[in-house]
């Protein structure tokens, strides 16, 4: 059996790298957080109504979409990281100059 390689990007601005699927066809987590770290899982464009679709992810493993096509040819998977969520806090100011001087500042991060 042919190795399927497997195009995974971290942008729809950047390039894809190629990863190499399992001999059973799926795609181990392990190998697309080696080459992009702090992923959590893989989402695709759907052809059809150009909404994001996520890729079904069990105990570390990454299955493809379809049974019988695969992973796809021609299809470029995103990574997905957990975001961030902003929040406000407080910061010790202890340079003079900075800010102000010497304080305390509410920062939103």
């Amino acid at each position: 059996m042919a190795v399927e390689w497997v195009a995974v990007s971290e942008s729809e601005e950047d390039d894809p790298v190629e990863i190499s699927a399992e001999p059973d066809g799926t795609l181990l987590l392990t190998s697309v957080t080696a080459q992009f770290p702090g992923s959590t899982g893989l989402r695709f464009r759907n052809p059809d109504t150009g909404g994001f679709r996520g890729v079904r992810c069990q105990e570390g493993v990454l299955h493809p979409p379809s049974e019988e096509e695969g992973w796809g040819t021609g299809v470029v998977y995103y990574c997905v990281r957990p975001k961030v969520a902003a929040r406000w806090v407080w910061m010790d100011r202890w340079m003079d100059g900075w800010m102000g001087g010497r304080g305390r500042t509410r920062l939103w991060l």
